[in-house]
């Protein structure tokens, strides 16, 4: 009983990180609305907030030994530091770059975590493989548009952050509601 207890705990945190990633996915759209034109801000912030949730997650994930988490909030981090002590915004092919090294870290996480789930016979890796897919495509894109304004690499990042928040949610609602088992 306690480990249900538990468990939908952690349920409820990993949805306040996926809605906190949505916040900020909103907030990043509306920032042309607020006048708030300054990249250099915005796109470290996406770093950030996504570093801070990836190690709420990882925080709640420790015990298995699972470490798909802290690899995400690792390069999250490192981004998000290497965005004030270089300038990560000074052209679109350093912005490109980042991006790409951040979707393709994160995507060895996710791969990592559906090895996890096709070691033990689940269903669940197919699910995970297909938004690994998905989240590659969408970072790819996203990183060959930065080559535009301000406002238009605002709006791209807040798009990419509103899908990254979207696949977080499904991820979780799947798991969740399959109990971790799809046979």
């Amino acid at each position: 009983m306690f480990k249900e207890k538990l468990n939908e705990k952690n349920i409820l945190v990993s949805i306040f990180c996926s809605f906190l990633l949505f916040l900020l996915s909103i907030f990043i759209l509306c920032c042309p609305i607020l006048r708030i034109k300054d990249f250099s801000f915005v796109y470290p912030l996406f770093f950030g907030v996504y570093a801070l949730t990836e190690l709420l997650l990882f925080a709640l994930s420790y015990h298995r030994k699972e470490y798909s988490n802290f690899i995400s909030f690792l390069v999250s981090f490192v981004l998000f530091i290497m965005g004030f002590l270089m300038n990560l915004t000074e052209s679109p092919r350093s912005i490109a770059i980042s991006l790409l090294v951040f979707v393709l870290v994160n995507a060895l996480a996710k791969l990592k975590r559906a090895d996890y789930y096709h070691d033990r016979k689940s269903r669940l890796w197919s699910i995970e493989m297909t938004i690994l897919v998905m989240f590659i495509i969408t970072g790819v894109v996203t990183s060959l548009n930065f080559a535009w304004g301000v406002e238009a690499q605002i709006l791209t990042l807040g798009f990419f952050a509103l899908i990254c928040s979207i696949f977080k949610v499904v991820e979780l609602l799947v798991v969740y509601l399959t109990k971790g088992k799809l046979k």
